[in-house]
């Protein structure tokens, strides 16, 4: 809508320019002198203010940007900007300050803005300044930052359309404003047919549009590639290589899950896209009818066991004739099935988890209380603890080591009966803002927030040493002989390799796990916690948990939660739920504990073929 308004108002002034005077009654005509006020972009870029962490809260990103404004001779009032992180379905306005002086009598104006606690890819923005009571807009308008700022031309959307003029495959593509003129050319195949051409059309901004003709009742097979004329030179995007690739006939979409796998009890939707009744629609999997009902399938995967790897095979016909004939591969996953929840009055803030012999340890950082799980007799027990818990560890024969308050921090340790039996204050010259606590049978492990190191301490609370990693580190879990480590490369938190370093008891490395490039990248944002048992990995992940399995690190299945954003004891509790604040995740053979801020409660989960 905005981009509409920025093109009207264009548009407007040069009608008014045009026609909204009267002729002059000279021969010759004058035109009325142009503002000489200006703006335009300096730099921008987009930061992470906070990074993400489990142990404090979700990311939040802020954005700056720099620009050049000449006043002219007018009354100058503002300058700012206008700007949007869901490509304008929504927007804001953002007001500059002054920064200091350029040159040719221009001066340096600045806006910065912080966002919400958001995961956030690109910000697009017009700039403008108000001169006269007029907005003059900067005639490079719509900037990108973020993910796509560095691409000159991509594509935004796709779909089919019918309409009176006939059956069209319609894309959305935005492209860097390089050169005032260009011209951006789409090279299409329809069933691997001939090479033909189409001109993209401006809409607005940023913003083009294309149309590919389509001829129904035929099912079609799409492939194209977008080419970008300007300043003398032609830029292509053909999807790294691929080409885009589109069947067109029904396309299916999952109600649980955007991936090529099934788990658990599954709805797979059609999407009509000839907007036409369906007089057939039925749909097999490995030769077995499956059930439907309109245009949905509806699978038990349960059902399909062994199989690993099963193909949906759907035949359908409008009522004008067109026929698809179609077949969809999918891996068959786990399931994962919500086995309800506890603790939702007693805790405040369950914080971090941990098990050891059938027990679940919990950490209540604003109760200062630790609660043990007994998932034999669902029976739920609180020990109180002299200070806000940071972490626990059982270790040894029921004994409790804890790692309490971010200041002055101590290292406490608790015998089986709960009595405080050592207590030993952590300076910062051991190690600085210590946020996580593990053991091992023989030795107690503190991570270090700041320093990127592992502190190591014996069964009766005495320093050792520490060892210093080099990389990012989010977490670490201590198993069975090995330490698992979610590592970042040096790019920090949002780096998209993220991997597993396992290390022995010493602090050596012994092998590096990277669960992103073997398996969905999809599948993984930033992690929260997550935990290691003999046969799975389990990463959580704001409304999600994903499992891998322990030896290949190959995607097994995830569940999401649906919930509100940030969720409190006044949310609408749903069945499973995750709110965004969950923060710890732990698992005991096909168990898994999930600790919720968000919902003050541990969730329990099971997971099964």
């Amino acid at each position: 809508m905005l981009k509409k308004i920025l093109f009207s108002l264009i548009l407007s002034q040069s009608l008014i320019s045009a026609c909204g005077r009267q002729q002059d009654s000279a021969s010759t005509l004058q035109e009325a002198p142009r503002s000489s006020a200006s703006v335009s972009r300096l730099g921008d870029g987009l930061w992470m203010r906070v990074p993400p962490s489990s142990r404090f809260q979700p990311p939040s990103y802020s954005f700056w940007i720099d620009l050049a404004v000449s006043k002219g001779s007018g009354s100058f009032t503002e300058a700012g900007v206008v700007w949007t992180v869901d490509d304008w379905k929504t927007s804001q306005t953002a007001k500059a300050v002054y920064e200091g002086s350029l040159d040719a009598g221009r001066e340096k104006w600045g806006v910065d803005v912080n966002l919400p606690a958001q995961h956030v890819n690109t910000v697009e923005y017009a700039a403008y300044i108000k001169v006269n009571g007029q907005t003059i807009w900067d005639v490079q308008n719509n900037h990108l930052i973020g993910n796509f700022a560095n691409r000159d031309i991509f594509l935004t959307r796709t779909g089919t359309k019918e309409d009176a003029s006939g059956f069209w495959f319609e894309g959305g593509l935005k492209v860097k404003n390089i050169a005032p003129e260009k011209q951006i050319i789409v090279q299409f195949q329809r069933d691997q047919g001939t090479v033909e051409r189409v001109a993209a059309r401006y809409v607005s901004g940023n913003d083009w549009t294309f149309r590919i003709p389509l001829t129904p009742p035929r099912s079609t097979e799409l492939r194209f590639k977008l080419e970008y004329v300007v300043a003398g030179k032609t830029l292509v995007d053909d999807n790294d290589g691929r080409l885009y690739t589109y069947q067109i006939g029904p396309r299916p979409y999952r109600q649980n899950g955007n991936s090529p796998r099934l788990a658990g009890y599954e709805i797979i939707a059609f999407a009509d896209s000839n907007i036409h009744e369906w007089k057939k629609f039925t749909a097999t999997i490995n030769g077995k009818p499956v059930t439907t009902q309109g245009l949905s399938v509806f699978i038990d995967t349960a059902l399909l066991y062994p199989e690993t790897s099963v193909q949906l095979k759907i035949e359908a016909e409008d009522v004008k004739g067109f026929r698809t004939e179609q077949v969809y591969p999918f891996e068959v996953s786990y399931q994962v099935k919500a086995l309800g929840s506890f603790g939702t009055q007693e805790f405040r803030w369950p914080r971090q988890l941990n098990i050891q012999n059938d027990v679940l340890f919990i950490a209540d950082y604003q109760e200062a209380a630790l609660f043990k799980y007994s998932s034999a007799e669902q029976k739920l027990d609180r020990q109180a603890i002299s200070r806000p818990l940071q972490d626990i560890a059982p270790y040894g024969s029921g004994n409790t080591a804890t790692l309490s308050g971010l200041e002055n921090p101590t290292l406490d340790l608790y015998n089986a009966a709960g009595e405080l039996v050592q207590s030993q204050r952590i300076p910062a010259d051991m190690i600085e803002l210590p946020v996580q606590l593990e053991a091992s049978s023989t030795s107690l492990y503190v991570l270090s927030y700041y320093e990127n190191s592992i502190a190591v301490f014996d069964h009766n609370g005495q320093y050792q040493r520490k060892f210093t990693l080099p990389y990012t580190v989010k977490g670490f879990r201590v198993s069975g002989q090995e330490i698992w480590v979610l590592a970042y490369d040096n790019q920090g938190f949002e780096s998209s390799n993220q991997y597993f370093e396992v290390l022995d008891l010493e602090g050596h490395s012994l092998r590096k796990l990277n669960f992103i490039q073997q398996t969905a990248k999809d599948e993984f944002g930033y992690a929260q916690d997550f935990a290691v048992s003999e046969d799975y990995i389990v990463i959580l992940q704001n409304y999600q948990f994903v499992v891998l399995d322990r030896k290949t690190g190959r995607y097994l299945t995830k569940w999401t939660g649906i919930t509100p954003r940030y969720a409190d004891e006044s949310s609408q509790q749903v069945e499973g739920a995750i709110s965004s604040t969950a923060m710890s995740v732990a698992i005991q053979g096909n168990t898994l504990y999930v600790a919720d801020f968000g919902y003050h409660r541990v969730s329990r989960f099971e997971l099964s073929l």
